[in-house]
């Protein structure tokens, strides 16, 4: 799972800024450990995304970083084929 991750970083870092990439990934890495270190991100259920957003403590403007970050790893992965 972290090659894939290191893909999507490396995607992300041809078109967002520095600051971008880090944020997003600080986002996905917080939802994975929502959904559990060991669990394949590309298996995730949706009800697990509602899970992390009721969960979360975030602020309104945050919530809309994370989902954002989270919206771009599956769109990436989407694109690839491997969901």
């Amino acid at each position: 799972m972290d090659g894939l991750l290191d893909l999507w970083v490396k995607s992300l870092s041809r078109t967002k800024s520095q600051r971008t990439v880090i944020t997003y990934s600080m986002c996905l890495a917080s939802f994975q450990k929502h959904v559990g270190k060991g669990m394949n991100l590309l298996e995730i259920e949706p009800m697990k995304v509602f899970s992390y957003i009721d969960s979360s403590e975030l602020s309104v403007t945050s919530l809309l970083t994370h989902l954002s970050a989270i919206k771009h790893f599956y769109k990436f992965a989407f694109r690839r084929g491997w969901l």
